[in-house]
């Protein structure tokens, strides 16, 4: 897909004055019109043309985006996709791998995945008019999954289908249940909604039942994208692909470790997406991992770790049986309450002239192969520290 223009701030600050349905007719009449089934309209709105035109059924996603608060956004962990980095993590649930059947995003927003999913259909050969058919959404937020439905609409539209087929996008909650009347997936790709049940009623109350019903794979701080990864990895058949977002934060929590511990014995680290830049408008790192799921049992599984490290370009280090472990040399702990609030009062700025303390590391300041104290400024006790020492 070609990179498409985001509009300028500007622009989404007054198209927000009118509403997704207040720009509706203008995109799908301009659709229509590129698509060729049907005239220029002669109706005018109080909004200017967007940067690249009206002709984009993206523009319903993001204008429904900007007109919901930061904080609304925050409170139900939903982060959108910007299209050009919903094109790069298509591309890498494809590579290598034909076009599936039919493809799911079970927290679709709106669609943006699915957007991206009917291009590549169409550029394989797939009619237009039968494209529809190959995609389906689940979202629990009726605007959201409105605004996808008329996305999926202009899409059509602009590719000269004149009687557009209604967009397979069910409303209800990808945890509770999936629509009986769909094909088997072959694709189940998106970016589910992040929060941690650290912060007081983040996780709600159907996610939490979820999780409790499976606690022999997730842990009672299991995130919500974790929960949301599980049930959609349970969805698939031998064969399938899933490719979602997710916090690098869930990588090495302790409470997702019994679920990438299955996902290596039932499934196939593909690949994994690291963006060099966050693409979202939000203070977390993320990931895409790829994963093909092979549940019969096999020897020689790739693991996640060995597909972050190649994401990174970390070499292969092989570890001889029976040689040395991290527990051999050192202890861990950790703890919520006592040792934040411990070391929160003792921290201070390195002082050379001063006794020699011991330097805070904290878990941002660890990269594979590397500790960046000293080197890149870091956050601890909603303060911001240089050489922080203890």
């Amino acid at each position: 897909m070609a990179s498409v223009p985001r509009p300028d701030p500007a622009w989404l600050h007054h198209a927000a004055t009118v509403g997704v349905e207040g720009i509706a007719d203008a995109v799908l009449d301009a659709c229509a019109v590129e698509g060729r089934v049907a005239a220029p309209s002669s109706q005018r709105i109080l909004v200017s043309e967007p940067l690249g035109g009206w002709a984009n059924p993206r523009l319903l996603g993001w204008l429904h985006e900007w007109a919901s608060s930061s904080a609304e956004r925050n409170d139900r962990g939903a982060h959108y996709t910007p299209p050009d980095f919903a094109a790069a993590v298509v591309d890498a649930a494809l590579d290598g791998w034909e076009l599936p059947v039919f493809t799911v995003d079970p927290a679709c927003g709106g669609g943006v995945f699915l957007l991206e999913m009917l291009d590549r259909l169409v550029a394989s050969g797939v009619a237009p008019a039968d494209c529809v058919d190959r995609v389906g959404g689940i979202e629990i937020d009726r605007g959201a999954a409105d605004v996808a439905s008329m996305a999926i609409r202009a899409w059509q539209l602009q590719h000269g289908v004149a009687a557009p087929k209604p967009a397979q996008i069910a409303v209800m909650d990808a945890l509770e249940r999936w629509p009986g009347a769909w094909p088997d997936p072959g694709l189940v790709i998106g970016n589910p909604p992040f929060a941690s049940p650290l912060k007081s009623g983040a996780i709600p109350e159907e996610a939490a039942a979820y999780r409790n019903h499976h606690s022999e794979v997730l842990g009672p701080y299991a995130d919500l994208a974790a929960i949301h990864m599980w049930r959609a990895s349970q969805v698939l058949h031998d064969g399938g692909r899933l490719a979602f977002v997710a916090p690098v934060s869930i990588i090495n929590a302790r409470d997702t470790g019994r679920m990438w511990e299955r996902f290596e014995a039932e499934a196939d680290a593909i690949s994994v997406l690291i963006p060099e830049s966050n693409p979202f408008d939000a203070s977390v790192r993320v990931f895409v991992p790829v994963f093909e799921i092979r549940r019969q049992p096999a020897s020689g599984r790739r693991s996640l770790s060995r597909a972050v490290g190649e994401a990174i370009g970390l070499p292969p280090l092989p570890i001889a049986e029976g040689a040395p472990t991290l527990a051999t040399i050192c202890t861990a702990t950790s703890g919520f309450r006592d040792e934040f609030y411990g070391l929160a009062e003792a921290v201070e700025e390195e002082n050379l002239q001063a006794t020699e303390l011991r330097k805070l590391v904290t878990v941002g300041s660890i990269d594979p192969l590397t500790c960046t104290w000293g080197v890149s400024p870091l956050r601890f006790a909603k303060a911001r520290w240089n050489r922080p020492v203890v």
